[in-house]
C-alpha cells in the first residue's frame, strides 16, 4: 500500500512516499525522499529502526515512525 506523509523536521517540510511491504516475517516500510534516497524502516516492538546501511539519524527515524503509526491508527479504525 502507498501513502504519502508529511515530515516536518528542523523547520522544513518535505512530503515522502511511504510504500508497505514484507521481507521475510517482518513488516516494512519503505521510504522515498524528495532527493531520490530510499530507506527502510521497520518496528520491532516500541522502537523503528532502519537497516544499516540507511544512515537516518534517530530524530528523523522517530518522526518517520510516528506518522506511519498515524497511517495504521487510521486504517485500523477507518
Amino acid at each position: 500500500m502507498r501513502h504519502a506523509i508529511t515530515l516536518s523536521l528542523n523547520g522544513l517540510e518535505q512530503t515522502l512516499h511511504v510504500i508497505s511491504g514484507k521481507f521475510k516475517k517482518w513488516k516494512v516500510w519503505k521510504v522515498q525522499f524528495k532527493n531520490g534516497d530510499e530507506a527502510v524502516l521497520f518496528k520491532h516492538m516500541d522502537i523503528w529502526m532502519q537497516r544499516n546501511e540507511d544512515k537516518l539519524d534517530h530524530q528523523t527515524i522517530t518522526a518517520i515512525g510516528n506518522q506511519i503509526d498515524r497511517i495504521n491508527t487510521d486504517i485500523s479504525f477507518a
